[in-house]
């Protein structure tokens, strides 16, 4: 480890222009929107200009900053300082391209404190943001083939470089072979091998310490599921030993395992067996740890300290006992049309979110013969949207209330053009102009904070 003096930070040497206004946003489906993964309450809005991209980074009390890039960002990473100081990173890496790109593309990258450029480079593999922006990492490439991993430490204005070697470089030409993230505390930036894995979570686990501490391993090679939330700490799903052929693909073990380092060694905290329909791998952890989701055809929530089942949802076919479960956003005589089709189920903040699908967009598929084109794809959505073809909405859960049979405490519609960008990354309404000024919620827009919300008994099903 080194210290570094910390340069004076620098404001992009380019005439900005003005921050992103309603007007240029909202509906334009040109306009990109994504959240922090592990801050609720603020979005990156990106709108491509002729030799890059305008930015306006958007929270609560409106645009906090902007500027342009000069290239066209699609890998985005973004932090909240304990006083409120957002770290944000724009890249045009080969990582998520949607096309082909030979090695040596450029692949440009810039990070931001506030509206301060901090780190610029033209070659980047990855990178990943800390959830509270006390740091950052760039995989970088570090001649003969080999690459480095640079950690900053924005708090302690330290700077930390692992060398990889060739063994982590990229060796395709279209993806990469090794993915960037942080472990759920932030203390340790962990680089999975391979990135591009099934969802059982297997591969190796290499994780890089921020500040003091030592690099540590952790391979998983025969479980059914797996999340690592640091080098120390597991959760794993398998097949009980003693399992009978009728309750294959209905009956699992879920473990809680902590690893020793020292020793080499791993203990179970706890284990439980799980009625899980067709559990394909997904499992996912609350922002705060306290919460261990696993989807199947059916849905469960585990309190990460006992293992105890805190919450289930219905399994697939099940209509009647799910209707019964949303009563408080469809109302007690609803019928199976206001089920839709069960999307993606997340954490966010304090809630938890299930998204539901109503219609069909088959409609805005690509011509046989033609190839894809991102534009019309969305501008076909956004109509059938319009038109009241197709609709989406998210059911909202109260993860401080959580209970084996919760409902919902309210349900909202997303994507409605006057509130939001019609290109968001995930389902959102939390963007709207408020006296001529972008402002941006990340609790999807709760009643109380004066949005419109969703009404069973009005809205179409």
């Amino acid at each position: 480890m080194h210290v570094v003096e910390a340069a004076a930070p620098k404001i992009s040497e380019h005439v900005r222009r003005g921050p992103l206004a309603p007007y240029e946003v909202l509906d334009n489906v040109e306009c990109t929107m994504v959240e922090a993964s592990r801050v609720s309450d603020i979005a990156l809005l990106t709108l491509p200009t002729e030799d890059g991209a305008r930015f306006s980074v958007v929270d609560g009390g409106g645009t906090a900053f902007w500027d342009d890039v000069p290239f066209k960002p699609h890998n985005y990473g973004m932090g909240k300082q304990k006083d409120g100081t957002l770290v944000v990173a724009l890249g045009d890496l080969r990582l998520g391209s949607k096309t082909f790109r030979p090695m040596d593309s450029p692949e440009p990258l810039r990070i931001y404190v506030g509206e301060h450029v901090v780190y610029e480079t033209a070659k980047a593999w990855d990178f990943a943001v800390a959830g509270d922006g006390s740091s950052f990492a760039v995989h970088e490439p570090f001649g003969g083939g080999a690459s480095r991993l640079v950690v900053h430490d924005l708090v302690a204005r330290e700077e930390q470089h692992f060398d990889l070697g060739t063994e982590k470089s990229p060796t395709n030409a279209y993806e990469a072979d090794h993915m960037l993230d942080y472990a759920l505390d932030g203390r340790e930036v962990v680089l999975f091998t391979p990135a591009h894995a099934d969802s059982m979570g297997k591969g190796h686990y290499a994780f890089y310490p921020v500040g003091e501490g030592r690099t540590r391993g952790v391979t998983v090679e025969n479980s059914r599921g797996a999340v690592l939330v640091s080098s120390a700490e597991g959760y794993f799903v398998d097949w009980p030993a003693d399992l009978e052929p009728d309750e294959q693909g209905r009956v699992w073990e879920v473990a809680k395992r902590r690893f020793d380092a020292t020793r080499g060694t791993a203990e179970d905290v706890w284990r439980h067996r799980l009625h899980l329909n067709r559990f394909g791998g997904l499992m996912f952890v609350s922002e705060d740890g306290r919460w261990l989701g696993l989807k199947g055809w059916n849905f469960h929530v585990l309190d990460t300290k006992t293992g105890d089942v805190a919450f289930k949802y219905p399994t697939v076919g099940q209509q009647a006992e799910q209707l019964a479960r949303l009563a408080s956003v469809v109302g007690e005589n609803a019928s199976p049309s206001a089920l839709g089709r069960l999307g993606g189920i997340w954490f966010r903040g304090d809630t938890m979110r299930f998204l539901r699908i109503f219609g069909n967009t088959m409609n805005c598929a690509t011509p046989p013969g033609e190839d894809y084109d991102q534009m019309r794809s969305r501008r076909c959505v956004r109509d059938n949207r319009n038109r009241g073809r197709y609709r989406e909405v998210v059911d909202v859960y109260d993860l401080n209330a959580l209970t084996l049979d919760a409902q919902p405490v309210y349900r909202i519609e997303t994507y409605r053009h006057e509130g939001n960008c019609v290109a968001s990354d995930v389902p959102s309404r939390g963007l709207q102009s408020i006296d001529g000024e972008l402002v941006y919620f990340g609790q999807l827009a709760h009643p109380q904070s004066g949005f419109s919300y969703f009404d069973p008994s009005t809205s179409r099903q």
